[in-house]
């Protein structure tokens, strides 16, 4: 898939919310980064989130890239599970959780093979900070709500102040 990247640049706004869709339209992957400024970030919403509490999705996943680490371990013993896991341990939502206090908004499909509810009310349980919310969708899979979470968000982001007008 080609991938386009941008970065903004410093002429004094951010510009519109449909500023960006020209590429992700055009059936691009885009990557649009803003790094302007030191701010925090006012909300986040991980949406069906991956890569947390990995040592419980590789014992749990039928499914998915979390079936590599158990592959490795099933073939190359018990010997290897501190090693196995100390690498992603450094990147596991669960432990970046503890340190993130802006308004966020998780969603979780409950019938999800490549992302198992648990390890996504792992993250959501060592969430930092008081403001959380969580969207399930009983019979949502990796997709989590599909196309009925986009509208829940901005409804969420209102509440909060930074969605912006449409």
């Amino acid at each position: 898939m080609p991938l386009t990247d941008l970065d903004a640049d410093y002429s004094g706004g951010r510009g519109l919310p449909t500023d960006h869709l020209f590429w992700s339209a055009a059936g691009y992957a885009q990557l649009v980064v803003d790094s302007r400024g030191s701010a925090l970030p006012t909300a986040a919403m991980p949406d069906v989130p991956f890569l947390c509490h990995f040592r419980h999705a590789a014992a749990i996943c039928g499914d998915g890239p979390y079936q590599e680490i158990a592959k490795y371990l099933r073939r190359h013993s018990r010997r290897r599970v501190e090693p196995a896991f100390a690498t992603p341990d450094h990147f596991d939502g669960v432990h970046f959780a503890r340190r993130a206090t802006a308004p966020t908004l998780f969603s979780v499909g409950l019938r999800d093979p490549v992302c198992p509810p648990s390890t996504v009310y792992a993250a959501f349980n060592q969430y930092a900070g008081e403001d959380r919310s969580m969207t399930v969708w009983p019979f949502g899979d990796h997709g989590g709500g599909c196309g009925s979470n986009p509208p829940v968000q901005p409804a969420w982001l209102r509440e909060r102040g930074p969605a912006p007008e449409l």
